[in-house]
C-alpha cells in the first residue's frame, strides 16, 4: 500500500472535469449514485425538501435497497427545513441510510450560532468524487422555465478520493466511524488519469487554514493574470492586500459579482469595496441572468481551485470548508475558459465612472453600514475562538 499523503501534498492520477451546468451537475450525480456499488458519502449544507431534493433522495434510498452503505451529514441551520421535517429523516432512517445534522445544539431556525458544515461533496466506492459550490436544491438546478444560479463543480476520479473519504469520517462520532469498512481494493491507489489534485480545508476552530494560506500565497505569487468568481465577496485585509500588490505588479486582475443576491446585505458589503478595487486597478464585472454562488478561481493558468469556500469573513473564521486545488495547466486552462466565456458574453463590466454617476448618498450609507456589521461579526468570532486557542498575527491582519 502506497503511503498515506500529507496534507499539503498533491495526489498524482486523477481524471478532472469542471463543470458550470447545474442540469449537468445533477445528471452527473444521479448517474455516479444509480453506479455506487459498495458506499456512498454526502457532505452538504443545504438540503430542501423540493423536486430536486426528493429526486436525490429517492436515489439514495434505492442505493440503501440494494446494499449501497450511505452516510449523509447536513448542516443543521442550512437544512433546517429538513430538520425539521421527522417524516422524511423517517423514510431516511428506514431506508438504512446514516444521516447526521452538524451543529444541531446551538442552531434554531432564525439562529445560528457556532461553527457550520460548508462541505459539498460527494465521494461513491472510493474512487468518484463531486467537490462543488452547489448544494440539493432546485435553486441549483436547471429548472423548467428558470436556470440554476451560477456555481460549478469538479467530477474527481482517482486516488484522491481516498484521502477525500478519510476527511469526511473525521465528521462522524470515533465510535461509528471505527465501524465503517475499508474495502482492500481502494488503499492500492492505482491512478485513473494524469492531473494531481490537492485537497485544502479550512476550519479555525481546528487551527486549519489551507484554503485561506492557499489563496492567499496564490495572489501573493501572481504574475499575469488572477480571474476569480466570488460570490459574497469580503476578504479580509490581508487578502485585499494580496489582490492589490498583484494588480500593483501588473497583473490582470479580475472579479465576477452577483448584481442580485439572496443576502442584500452582503451585497451592499461588497458595494462598498468597488470604489478600493478600481483604484487599485481591478476589472469589476457583474452577472445579472441569476445570483452569482460560484466559488472558483483561476491564478496565472497553472493554478485553480473549485468547491465551497468564499472569499469572505465567515469561510475564514466560522465555516468548515473544503476546495480542490488543481496546479495544472489543462485544468486551469479549462476552467479560465470557462470564466472568459461567462465575462465577455453575459455579464457586464463594470466602468468607474458609470457606477459614481448614480452613486447616491444614501447608497453610500446602506454600503458602508454593511461594511461595518461584518467587521462586527468578525470581531466577535475572533473573540469567541480566542477562547479556545491563540489566534495567529495574519488572522488578527484581517481586522
Amino acid at each position: 500500500m502506497k503511503r498515506a499523503y500529507r496534507k499539503t501534498d498533491f495526489v498524482p492520477g486523477n481524471t478532472v472535469r469542471i463543470s458550470r451546468s447545474g442540469g449537468e451537475f445533477f445528471e452527473h450525480l444521479r448517474h455516479i449514485i444509480r453506479a455506487a456499488r459498495y458506499e456512498i458519502h454526502i457532505q452538504i449544507y443545504i438540503w430542501e425538501p423540493d423536486e430536486t431534493g426528493r429526486e436525490i433522495s429517492r436515489l439514495l434510498i434505492e442505493a440503501a435497497a440494494r446494499g449501497v452503505a450511505v452516510y449523509l451529514i447536513l448542516d443543521a441551520f442550512g437544512s433546517v427545513k429538513l430538520r425539521k421535517d421527522r417524516e422524511w429523516c423517517r423514510a431516511w432512517h428506514d431506508a438504512g441510510i446514516r444521516f447526521r445534522f452538524f451543529g444541531e445544539p446551538l442552531t434554531g431556525k432564525k439562529v445560528n450560532i457556532g461553527r457550520r458544515m460548508h462541505h459539498k461533496f460527494v465521494i461513491v466506492d472510493g474512487r468518484r468524487t463531486i467537490v462543488t459550490g452547489r448544494n440539493i436544491a432546485d435553486r441549483y438546478n436547471d429548472m423548467p422555465g428558470r436556470d440554476a444560479w451560477l456555481d460549478f463543480a469538479a467530477f474527481v476520479d482517482g486516488p484522491v478520493a481516498i484521502h477525500l473519504r478519510r476527511i469526511a469520517l473525521l465528521f462522524w462520532p470515533r465510535a461509528q466511524r471505527f465501524r465503517i469498512p475499508v474495502f482492500p481494493e481502494w488503499l492500492e491507489l492505482s491512478p485513473l488519469g494524469d492531473v494531481p489534485v490537492k485537497i485544502a480545508r479550512n476550519d479555525f476552530f481546528r487551527g486549519i487554514y489551507e484554503m485561506y494560506n492557499s489563496y492567499l500565497e496564490a495572489f501573493e505569487r501572481a504574475e499575469s493574470d488572477i480571474t476569480a468568481v466570488a460570490a459574497y465577496f469580503l476578504p479580509g485585509r490581508r487578502m485585499r492586500m494580496a489582490l492589490q500588490h498583484a494588480a500593483g505588479r501588473g497583473a490582470r486582475v479580475r472579479l465576477l459579482f452577483s448584481r442580485y443576491s439572496d443576502v442584500p446585505l452582503a451585497n451592499h458589503a461588497t458595494q462598498y469595496l468597488y470604489n478600493w478595487l478600481f483604484r487599485c486597478g481591478v476589472e469589476i464585472y457583474e452577472w445579472y441572468s441569476s445570483i452569482v454562488h460560484g466559488k472558483v478561481a483561476v491564478v496565472d493558468q497553472k493554478w485553480a481551485t473549485v468547491g465551497s469556500y468564499n472569499l469572505n469573513y465567515l469561510s475564514a473564521l466560522e465555516s468548515v470548508e473544503l476546495n480542490y486545488i488543481f496546479r495544472d495547466e489543462k485544468v486551469a486552462g479549462e476552467l479560465r475558459r470557462m470564466i472568459n466565456r461567462i465575462l465577455d458574453e453575459e455579464s457586464e463590466k463594470i466602468k468607474a465612472e458609470k457606477y459614481n454617476k448614480n452613486h447616491s448618498l444614501l447608497k453610500q450609507f446602506k454600503e458602508w453600514s454593511a461594511f461595518v456589521i461584518f467587521r462586527s461579526l468578525l470581531r466577535f468570532l475572533l473573540f469567541f475562538g480566542g477562547r479556545h486557542k491563540a489566534i495567529p498575527d495574519k488572522i488578527e491582519e484581517e481586522i
